[in-house]
C-alpha cells in the first residue's frame, strides 16, 4: 500500500514493459502462429479425430430389377438398369433405361424412388425433378410445357410435353411423375419419340399402365396392388392380357 501511495507501482509496470511484456508478446505470437498444428493433425488421412465421411450415394451391387415393362414395341432396344442408395436416409433409386439418349429412336427412362420404410418422400417441383433426371444421362431440357394431369392405373400423374437434347439430337418427349400426393414411392421419367414422330399421350399412358412388379418388395407391391382393374382400356390387348410371353423384362 505504501508503494502505491508513493508511486512505485507505475514505475514497476514501466520496468516490466521493457522485458516481461516483450516475452509475453512472443508467447501470444506463438499461440497465434501455431494453433493449426492440431487442426492439421485431425485432418490427416486416417486420423481418429476426422473420419472420412461416406459417399452421399452408394451403388447397389447386383440390384434386383423392381419392375418389368410389358410393351412389345420396345423390343430390340438396348436396356440398362442401375441402383443406388442414400447413405443417410436409405432412400433407394432404381434407374431403368430403354434405348439410347443419343440415337434418333424410341427412348425411355424411368426412375423408381422408394423410401426405406414407406415414409413419404421429400417433395420438389416437377420441373426441377425432371431437369435433374435428364441431366443424370446428359440430356438438357430445352423447353417444357406446364404440367397437366394424366390418369393411370396408379392414379393421377403429372405430365408435360418437353424437348430434350444431347449433342445435335433434339427429341420430343413426355415427362412424367407420380403418383401424386404423399407416398413412399415415386415414378419419374420421360418417354421420347424420334425427330420425325413425337409420342402421344396414349403411348405414355400405356408405358406406365403396362409396368408390372418383378420383385418381392413390400413398398413396390403396395404400389401395384389392385391397380390392373384401372388399366386404361386402350392398353388392354391380347398381347398384354395373354400372360407373360410378351412381357419385356428390363435386364
Amino acid at each position: 500500500m505504501v508503494a502505491l501511495a508513493s508511486g512505485h507501482w507505475p514505475r514497476a509496470v514501466g520496468f516490466m514493459g521493457a522485458g516481461t511484456i516483450g516475452a509475453i508478446g512472443l508467447i501470444f505470437l506463438g499461440v497465434a502462429l501455431f494453433p493449426w498444428h492440431d487442426a492439421q493433425q485431425s485432418a490427416l488421412p486416417g486420423s481418429a479425430r476426422s473420419p472420412a465421411a461416406p459417399e452421399e450415394w452408394q451403388a447397389v451391387e447386383k440390384p434386383a430389377i423392381p419392375v418389368s415393362i410389358d410393351m412389345p414395341e420396345w423390343k430390340g432396344l438396348a436396356r440398362s438398369h442401375e441402383a443406388r442408395r442414400h447413405a443417410r436416409t436409405r432412400l433407394r433409386e432404381d434407374m431403368i433405361a430403354i434405348g439410347q439418349p443419343q440415337s434418333n429412336a424410341l427412348y425411355a427412362r424411368l426412375v423408381l424412388a422408394r423410401s426405406a420404410n414407406g415414409e413419404a418422400l421429400p417433395g420438389s417441383s416437377f420441373y426441377l425433378d425432371v431437369t435433374r433426371r435428364a441431366a443424370q444421362v446428359g440430356l438438357a431440357v430445352i423447353k417444357t410445357e406446364a404440367p397437366t394431369s394424366l390418369d393411370t392405373k396408379f392414379g393421377p400423374f403429372e405430365m408435360a410435353e418437353a424437348e430434350l437434347a444431347t449433342g445435335s439430337v433434339t427429341r420430343p418427349c413426355f415427362a412424367f411423375r407420380g403418383p401424386e400426393g404423399e407416398s413412399g414411392i415415386r415414378l419419374t421419367g420421360f418417354v421420347c419419340g424420334t425427330a420425325e414422330r413425337k409420342p402421344d399421350p396414349r403411348q405414355l399412358t400405356c408405358f406406365i399402365d403396362r409396368l408390372e412388379p418383378s420383385i418381392e418388395d413390400r413398398v413396390v407391391r403396395d404400389l401395384f396392388r389392385g391397380t390392373d382393374v384401372y388399366r386404361n382400356a386402350a392398353c388392354r390387348n391380347g398381347k398384354v392380357s395373354g400372360g407373360t410371353k410378351n412381357r419385356v423384362a428390363v435386364n
